[in-house]
Parts: structure tokens; C-alpha cells; sequence
């Protein structure tokens, strides 16, 4: 009986923010503006190119998985944790060609209620109007451009719980 009480004051207690939370203005110059498909902090990574090629923007980004996947330190973009990006292989040369960029934001940073509506609210300046408000409630929205290629805000759950991330194709 004792523990319903206490388990409804854990659910009413709101979230509060971090001091190590970006503004909006820092994630706006982190994810930039309509003007380019691909968020700021990856301006210098091109679609396929090669991991050697990333790794002089993103020191690094060389050290691919037999998978594809590299995670490198965030630089340029509070609030983040690390960046992930994804070299799918070439079908017709074996060589890994960059397809996939993504910002994971910080766990701490993450499970911020604020942060989340700020993440929402510069993501859907850049990529247009969330157009099923569930997505926003679930925690995944996707916008696909007129070239097919995706944004898409998510939780990753890790260890401790789990991190927003911003994963876009280039």
C-alpha cells in the first residue's frame, strides 16, 4: 500500500533541467538551418566518402567496425556525447562509403523534458513540421526529404537508461 504513493510522487515530480544543457541557440548552431539537408557539425562529411577521407574532418572516423559503424568524440556540438557515423560497403568495390551521420546527445542531457522540446522545436525548424504529434509523444520522428534521404530524432538505449540521437543520411 505504501509503495503506490510513493511511486505517484516519483511520476508527478517534473524534470529538472541541467545547467549543462545547450540553449537553443547552441543546438541551432550545432543542426543549422533549412539551407542543408545535413546538420552543421557534419558540413565537411560528404555521402560517400571514405573513412580515411572522414577521418581529416572527424579524427577517428578510420577506425571503422567490420559493420561500418565508428563512434568519434563530439566536438562542436554541446551537448552531445559522441557522433556515430555508418560506412555501408560498396557492393562492387568491398570499400566502406560514408551513408549515415548521427549526433547522440548526452544521457544526462537526454532525459531532460526541456531539452527534448528544444531538440524538437530547431529539428522541426531545419526539416519541417512533425506531422503525427504521437511521434513527438514516442520519442521517434522522421522527416524524408525529395531525394529519400532521412532525419530522424530517437531515443538509443544504453547502459544507464538511454540517449536522445539525431541520425541523418548524407
Amino acid at each position: 500500500m505504501k509503495i503506490i504513493p510513493l511511486l505517484v510522487l516519483a511520476i508527478t515530480i517534473p524534470t529538472l533541467a541541467h545547467a549543462d544543457a545547450p540553449s537553443e541557440a547552441d543546438l541551432a548552431a550545432c543542426i543549422g538551418n533549412k539551407k542543408s539537408w545535413t546538420p552543421s557539425v557534419f558540413a565537411k562529411l560528404k555521402p560517400k566518402m571514405s573513412p580515411a577521407d572522414a577521418a581529416t574532418v572527424l579524427p577517428g572516423a578510420d577506425q571503422v567496425s567490420k559493420y561500418g559503424f565508428v563512434t568519434v568524440k563530439a566536438d562542436g556540438c554541446n551537448g552531445a556525447a559522441e557522433f556515430e557515423l555508418y560506412f555501408a560497403k560498396n557492393k562492387k568495390t568491398d570499400a566502406f562509403e560514408l551513408s549515415r551521420a548521427t549526433i547522440l546527445f548526452d544521457s544526462k542531457v537526454s532525459a531532460d523534458d526541456a531539452f527534448y522540446a528544444t531538440l524538437v522545436k530547431v529539428t522541426s525548424a531545419k526539416y519541417g513540421k512533425v506531422k503525427k504529434p504521437d511521434e513527438v509523444t514516442k520519442k521517434l520522428i522522421t522527416w524524408v526529404n525529395r531525394k529519400f534521404k532521412l532525419a530522424q530524432v530517437s531515443n538509443k538505449p544504453t547502459r544507464d537508461g538511454s540517449m536522445l540521437q539525431l541520425s541523418v543520411s548524407l
